[in-house]
This record gives C-alpha cells, sequence and structure tokens, in this order.
C-alpha cells in the first residue's frame, strides 16, 4: 500500500475519536411539516426519518428518488453523517430532532481507500467501519 494511501487511512482511523461532536441546544431545526431537519452549524438539510436495512445500490436510489421537500436528496458522505452524532443523545443523535433514530449502521457514500467497501457508521457504538456495498444497512438521506 502506498504510504499515501496509509496515512489516510491512518487519518480516518483517527476520526472516530476526534470528530465526533455533541450538538449545541438548537442547532437542528424541524421544518413545518415535520419532514426535513435543517443543522444550522452545517446548513445541511436531512431527511428526519431512516429507512428500513437497505443495500448501498438501493439506498442510493431510495435517496435520489426521494420526493420530500422538492427532492435533491442524495446519500452521505463519511463527514456529512459524522457530524450529526451527538455524544451526549441516547442512540448517538439529537433525540429531538432525529426521533425514534435507531441505533444502528448508517451507509455513507464514501468510499475506503483502495478496497471495495464503503465508510460506513455505527451509531450504537459511535464509530466508522468499512462496509461491503453488498451488506445492508439504514440511509439518512442528506442535501
Amino acid at each position: 500500500m502506498k504510504l499515501r494511501q496509509k496515512s489516510l487511512l491512518w487519518l480516518l482511523w483517527l476520526l472516530p475519536a476526534t470528530a465526533w461532536a455533541t450538538a449545541a441546544a438548537g442547532r437542528f431545526t424541524v421544518d413545518a411539516s415535520g419532514v426535513t431537519v435543517t443543522d444550522g452549524l452545517t446548513k445541511l438539510t436531512w431527511q428526519r426519518t431512516v429507512t428500513s436495512a437497505l443495500t448501498l445500490a438501493d439506498a442510493t436510489t431510495y435517496c435520489a428518488a426521494l420526493p420530500a421537500a422538492g427532492g435533491g436528496w442524495r446519500v452521505p458522505n463519511v463527514r456529512e453523517l459524522r457530524s450529526v452524532f451527538d455524544r451526549a443523545g441516547p442512540g448517538a443523535i439529537d433525540a429531538t430532532a432525529f426521533p425514534s433514530a435507531p441505533a444502528e449502521v448508517f451507509w455513507t457514500s464514501t468510499p475506503v481507500a483502495g478496497q471495495t467497501t464503503v465508510w460506513a457508521i455505527q451509531f450504537a457504538g459511535a464509530g466508522s467501519l468499512p462496509r461491503a456495498p453488498t451488506l445492508t444497512a439504514r440511509v439518512r438521506c442528506v442535501r
């Protein structure tokens, strides 16, 4: 493995311990319809509910076809999904903004360098893990 790839993998390995943050009070705003949540810090808009477990291909198709609030949805990258993590919240996510969020594995669109896997986030264990795209996981779409 090239030095650059090793350095990137090392950095990504460190991120779960350093990139998680506790959400500030009032950071998330639920829209009037209760369908989306806007993050005041990142300015990203999130789907408030999540899917059942899907493969990455099905998750990508699902997000692209999601008509909620005008469309334009996609699978989040690893940094985006980490941004909604809340160390202080049950299930590792703001329970007010994202009620009934399962503490399970969620897809990201970020490929693992030099592998055929992508990064997924395990909200129950608060960590990142490589996951084969043919396996299933939940998805929370973003735009």
